[in-house]
């Protein structure tokens, strides 16, 4: 096998460091300005280095309330996601069904769909069912919009978990369902924690559909209120706008680090592999 040119060595790590570096610099900024004094829109040295920009933030109640919503709206998303997709993917994996590939198709056909798509119809139904501006109605759509794909998911986890197991669970003595929660369930970690970690960080960073749904400064989360950063005349404290920033990063950062083993796993669904 012939070894690359150093020419095309250099070319192709020169376009890697461009790229890190697009990525890296917004963070670093964010980094820098949320423990400086003086913050300004571009990347500089650190004056004086001080935590009041976060302490400002964690000390105003319309922020901590953005943060519990953002919380709130996200496990409650997560969990209603994770308990459909467990209940529809489980009789598309197990049974017999006709036409089973063709709509587990669909589910993965449907999660192509982009939800502002459906913002306009959906905003009409709620106004004629009268749940507009009220939390339900976000929790209810971001968690139809995550259905299809976390049960396509679903499905290939469930079919990576031989059949034999389940069925040695029964001749045991076990129904379905406790066949479910003390073989299935055990086995499909990865894939549980794929699930659950993926909807909550698209429901936790999620912006245009919680800011059409809801209209009240109590109700609104966290990826919304980073609007009330920026002042009449586009004037910007910046500290106090990486703070909340930095804030509102770090819970999908340690969710994801703490998870990616998990995670990995999951997405190349080798948590449970047939033997």
């Amino acid at each position: 096998m012939k070894r690359k040119k150093p020419i095309v060595n250099l070319i192709e790590y020169g376009i890697l460091i461009l790229v890190g570096c697009a990525f890296a610099l917004p963070l670093i900024w964010l980094v820098l300005a949320s423990v400086d004094t003086k913050a300004g829109p571009m990347i500089t040295m650190i004056d004086e280095f001080t935590l009041d920009n976060f302490t400002a933030i964690l000390r105003t109640e319309k922020y901590q309330l953005g943060f519990l919503n953002s919380f709130i709206y996200s496990v409650a998303i997560a969990g209603a996601v994770l308990l459909g997709s467990i209940t529809a993917a489980y009789p598309l994996s197990r049974y017999h069904i006709k036409g089973a590939q063709k709509i587990a198709l669909s589910m993965l056909f449907l999660s192509s769909i982009p939800a502002m798509a459906l913002i306009v119809p959906t905003y009409k139904i709620f106004v004629w069912t009268k749940l507009i501006y009220k939390p339900v109605s976000l929790i209810c759509f971001q968690a139809a919009c995550g259905l299809p794909f976390a049960i396509w998911m679903m499905k290939n986890f469930f079919d990576a978990v031989p059949r034999e197991l389940e069925e040695a669970a029964w001749v045991d003595g076990a129904g379905r369902i406790a066949s479910m929660r003390k073989v299935l369930i055990p086995l499909m970690v990865p894939g549980i924690f794929t699930v659950t970690i993926y909807t909550f960080i698209n429901a936790w960073s999620s912006f245009t559909v919680p800011y059409i749904l809801l209209n009240h400064v109590d109700t609104l989360p966290a990826s919304v209120l980073v609007y009330a950063m920026f002042g009449e005349h586009g004037q910007v404290n910046y500290g106090h706008l990486a703070a909340y920033c930095t804030l509102y990063m770090l819970p999908v950062l340690v969710l994801y680090t703490g998870a990616q083993n998990y995670m990995s796993k999951g997405f190349s669904m080798s948590g449970a592999s047939k033997s």
